[in-house]
Protein backbone atom coordinates (compact mmCIF):
# COMPACT_ATOMS: atom_id res chain seq x y z
CA UNK A 1 0.00 0.00 0.00
CA UNK A 2 1.39 3.29 -1.03
CA UNK A 3 2.69 5.99 1.64
CA UNK A 4 0.09 8.73 3.03
CA UNK A 5 3.22 11.17 2.75
CA UNK A 6 3.91 12.91 -0.19
CA UNK A 7 7.90 13.01 -0.59
CA UNK A 8 9.14 16.09 -3.01
CA UNK A 9 10.23 16.05 -6.25
CA UNK A 10 12.98 17.55 -7.56
CA UNK A 11 12.82 21.12 -7.57
CA UNK A 12 10.00 21.56 -5.08
CA UNK A 13 10.57 22.48 -0.95
CA UNK A 14 9.57 21.10 2.26
CA UNK A 15 7.02 23.49 3.94
CA UNK A 16 8.85 25.02 6.56
CA UNK A 17 7.54 26.69 10.03
CA UNK A 18 7.97 29.71 10.32
CA UNK A 19 11.17 30.59 12.60
CA UNK A 20 10.19 32.27 16.32
CA UNK A 21 13.63 33.49 16.96
CA UNK A 22 17.13 34.84 14.99
CA UNK A 23 20.45 34.26 16.43
CA UNK A 24 22.84 36.56 15.17
CA UNK A 25 26.33 35.81 14.58
CA UNK A 26 29.39 38.00 14.00
CA UNK A 27 32.94 37.45 13.07
CA UNK A 28 35.58 39.63 14.13
CA UNK A 29 39.03 39.91 11.72
CA UNK A 30 42.23 40.38 13.52
CA UNK A 31 45.39 41.93 12.05
CA UNK A 32 46.63 38.43 10.76
CA UNK A 33 43.43 37.73 9.12
CA UNK A 34 43.28 41.34 7.55
CA UNK A 35 46.18 41.21 6.16
CA UNK A 36 45.83 38.19 4.63
CA UNK A 37 43.00 39.28 3.04
CA UNK A 38 44.47 42.66 2.35
CA UNK A 39 46.94 40.36 0.24
CA UNK A 40 44.21 38.48 -1.53
CA UNK A 41 42.57 40.96 -2.87
CA UNK A 42 45.91 42.84 -3.82
CA UNK A 43 46.40 39.59 -6.10
CA UNK A 44 43.12 39.95 -7.43
CA UNK A 45 43.44 43.25 -8.79
CA UNK A 46 46.68 42.48 -9.95
CA UNK A 47 45.32 39.73 -12.01
CA UNK A 48 42.83 42.19 -13.22
CA UNK A 49 45.43 44.72 -14.72
CA UNK A 50 47.72 41.86 -16.16
CA UNK A 51 44.72 41.17 -17.91
CA UNK A 52 43.64 44.43 -18.50
CA UNK A 53 47.42 44.79 -20.29
CA UNK A 54 46.90 41.82 -22.31
CA UNK A 55 44.09 42.59 -23.97
CA UNK A 56 45.37 45.88 -24.95
CA UNK A 57 48.41 44.56 -26.37
CA UNK A 58 46.31 41.77 -28.54
CA UNK A 59 44.45 44.87 -29.53
CA UNK A 60 47.49 46.74 -30.47
CA UNK A 61 48.90 43.75 -32.30
CA UNK A 62 46.00 43.33 -34.24
CA UNK A 63 46.08 46.82 -35.58
CA UNK A 64 49.68 46.56 -36.27
CA UNK A 65 48.63 43.41 -38.19
CA UNK A 66 45.67 44.93 -39.79
CA UNK A 67 47.93 48.15 -40.57
CA UNK A 68 51.20 46.02 -42.40
CA UNK A 69 48.73 44.01 -44.41
CA UNK A 70 47.41 47.40 -45.72
CA UNK A 71 50.97 48.17 -46.36
CA UNK A 72 52.25 44.84 -48.19
CA UNK A 73 48.87 44.91 -50.36
CA UNK A 74 49.52 48.71 -51.21
CA UNK A 75 53.48 47.92 -51.89
CA UNK A 76 51.89 44.56 -53.94
CA UNK A 77 49.69 47.03 -56.19
CA UNK A 78 52.66 49.24 -56.79
CA UNK A 79 55.08 46.84 -57.87
CA UNK A 80 51.96 45.42 -60.31
CA UNK A 81 51.08 48.80 -61.12
CA UNK A 82 54.08 51.42 -60.93
CA UNK A 83 53.19 54.92 -59.95
CA UNK A 84 54.14 55.89 -63.78
CA UNK A 85 51.43 54.26 -65.57
CA UNK A 86 49.14 54.83 -62.54
CA UNK A 87 46.73 57.95 -61.61
CA UNK A 88 49.09 60.29 -59.28
CA UNK A 89 47.67 63.14 -57.46
CA UNK A 90 49.21 66.55 -57.74
CA UNK A 91 47.88 67.40 -54.33
CA UNK A 92 49.33 64.26 -52.65
CA UNK A 93 52.39 64.76 -54.56
CA UNK A 94 52.55 69.11 -53.58
CA UNK A 95 51.54 67.77 -50.01
CA UNK A 96 54.63 65.72 -49.53
CA UNK A 97 56.64 68.19 -51.18
CA UNK A 98 55.46 71.23 -48.66
CA UNK A 99 56.02 69.31 -46.06
CA UNK A 100 59.40 67.78 -46.39
CA UNK A 101 60.72 71.77 -47.16
CA UNK A 102 58.74 72.85 -44.32
CA UNK A 103 60.80 70.65 -42.29
CA UNK A 104 64.52 71.99 -43.66
CA UNK A 105 64.54 68.43 -45.86
CA UNK A 106 64.40 70.03 -49.39
CA UNK A 107 65.29 73.67 -50.66
CA UNK A 108 62.72 76.04 -52.46
CA UNK A 109 64.28 74.81 -56.41
CA UNK A 110 64.08 71.18 -55.40
CA UNK A 111 60.22 72.39 -53.77
CA UNK A 112 59.54 73.95 -57.12
CA UNK A 113 60.79 71.00 -59.36
CA UNK A 114 59.42 68.41 -57.39
CA UNK A 115 55.53 70.33 -57.37
CA UNK A 116 56.06 70.44 -61.23
CA UNK A 117 56.97 66.96 -61.75
CA UNK A 118 53.90 66.00 -60.04
CA UNK A 119 51.58 68.04 -61.51
CA UNK A 120 52.75 67.81 -65.26
CA UNK A 121 52.82 63.48 -64.33
CA UNK A 122 48.70 64.67 -62.89
CA UNK A 123 48.23 66.39 -66.27
CA UNK A 124 49.05 63.98 -68.31
CA UNK A 125 47.76 60.92 -66.40
CA UNK A 126 44.07 62.74 -66.77
CA UNK A 127 44.37 63.64 -70.29
CA UNK A 128 45.47 59.61 -70.82
CA UNK A 129 42.35 59.04 -69.19
CA UNK A 130 40.07 61.64 -70.66
CA UNK A 131 39.28 63.87 -67.72
CA UNK A 132 40.14 67.07 -66.19
CA UNK A 133 43.59 67.70 -64.34
CA UNK A 134 41.89 68.02 -61.08
CA UNK A 135 42.76 65.57 -58.16
CA UNK A 136 41.46 62.50 -57.21
CA UNK A 137 38.67 63.91 -55.01
CA UNK A 138 37.97 66.29 -57.75
CA UNK A 139 37.51 63.30 -60.09
CA UNK A 140 35.46 61.07 -57.50
CA UNK A 141 33.51 63.82 -56.51
CA UNK A 142 32.57 65.45 -60.02
CA UNK A 143 33.35 62.87 -62.49
CA UNK A 144 34.35 63.23 -66.01
CA UNK A 145 30.91 65.57 -66.97
CA UNK A 146 32.08 67.91 -63.92
CA UNK A 147 28.36 67.30 -62.27
CA UNK A 148 28.65 66.62 -58.72
CA UNK A 149 29.18 62.79 -57.60
CA UNK A 150 25.66 63.38 -55.14
CA UNK A 151 23.56 65.32 -57.05
CA UNK A 152 24.79 64.30 -60.70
Amino acid sequence: MPSPIRWPCRGERLPRKAPTSVVEQRHTLGTFERAQLSQLVQGELRQQQIATVAKGAEAAVKVAAACGMGWLALETYRIVNPPDDAYVNPTGGNLWAALRYRSGAIDRKQYDLEVSAANEKAAKNAEKQGRAPGGFVDWFLFGNDGKFFFFG
